[in-house]
This record gives C-alpha cells, structure tokens and sequence, in this order.
C-alpha cells in the first residue's frame, strides 16, 4: 500500500515513443511540434550528433509517431479553423477537440507537458543533467516542464510565441488556468530558480 502521504509517487510506466541515438556526455532532448523525426532533421540534432551527444528525440501527446485520431476528432461537428471574429470559448473548444472537452480530461499541452517531464525522467537515469532543446509551441512545453521538474534541466528554447492574453494561451498552449497561475512568466522564472 502506498502512502497517501508519500512526497514520491510510485512509477506509472509511462511510454513515450521517440528515437535513441547514443553517445557520450550531457543527455540532450530535442522536441519538435512535428515529432521525432522532424528534430531529427533540425539544425540542432545534427550539431549535437557532431557532437557525438547522446540524443533522445521524442514523439510527445498528438505529435510525429504518437499522433492518433481520437474519438471526437471533427466528426463532433467543431471545425478547428474558425473564424478571425470567434469568441474565446469556440476558440477554446476548437483547439481541446470537442466542446467542454477539458472538463474531464487533460489538454493535449499539458499531456505534452507531462511527456517532457516522463522524457526527462529517463534521459536522466545515467547523469542527473539533460539538456532539452526546442523551439516554437515546443518551447513552450519543454518550458513548463522544465519548469515543474525535480530533475535539474538546462533549457535551450528558440522563437518562443509571446503568451500574454487568454487568446494567446488557447492557440500556444491550451491549458485551462495556467495564465492566472502566472503562466509563462512563472515558468521561466522556477526554470531560472534551478
């Protein structure tokens, strides 16, 4: 029986696919919102394969090898190309899949989110340090995650989008009450804090 009071939870198993590329030195995690074959085109995986860096590029919630069509994927009747003039709870809709979709489950974001932190977990296993690159919406989940992990992680981000509005949150990263928790701000200041 495990302690309800327990500051460590037990492990879930949790399976991430993705691609291994060993090497030597500082593990680098290199995410892209297409997947793990897309970073392993970037600029970035072949600097750090020059470098002969161990690698793990990883197929986060709903991107490159781990994208599956779900139940409620546009046959609900939500387009996920609305209109310029829509309010923000269609635009909210639309990007969770389904209308009050999020009332019981998980944003893709914050799935993506917890793939980073399960990513981080086991590229750390040998060497408490990793290294996570990314760029884009990526970015701003490998930030969050950085930013929520007991695991030290040196953040190495490119064009990340500017979030300072709800509308900005629903398009880049639609997890429902991060922007009243701080949102982004907070996160790189925690990743900082590190």
């Amino acid at each position: 029986m495990v302690n309800p009071l327990s500051s460590v939870a037990p492990p879930r198993k949790d399976r991430v696919p993705g691609i291994w590329i060993p090497g030597s030195g500082k593990v680098a995690i290199v995410v892209d919102v297409n997947g793990s074959s897309a970073a392993l085109k970037s600029e970035t995986a072949a600097r750090l394969r020059k470098e002969k860096r161990p690698i793990l590029l990883v197929d986060v919630f709903q991107t490159g090898a781990a994208k599956a069509t779900r139940p409620g994927d546009n046959p609900n009747g939500i387009s996920r190309d609305l209109a310029a003039n829509s309010d923000e709870e269609a635009r909210a809709d639309a990007a969770a899949g389904g209308t009050k979709f999020l009332t019981f489950n998980v944003s893709d974001d914050a799935a993506r989110v917890q793939d980073l932190v399960t990513a981080i977990v086991f590229a750390s296993k040998d060497s408490r340090d990793v290294d996570v690159y990314a760029s884009g919406d990526a970015a701003v989940w490998a930030t969050f995650a950085a930013s929520v992990s007991t695991i030290p992680v040196s953040l190495h981000t490119e064009n990340l989008p500017k979030l300072t509005t709800n509308a900005d949150y629903v398009q880049h990263f639609n997890v429902p009450g991060i922007l009243r928790a701080g949102g982004l701000p907070v996160a790189e200041k925690l990743v900082s804090a590190m």
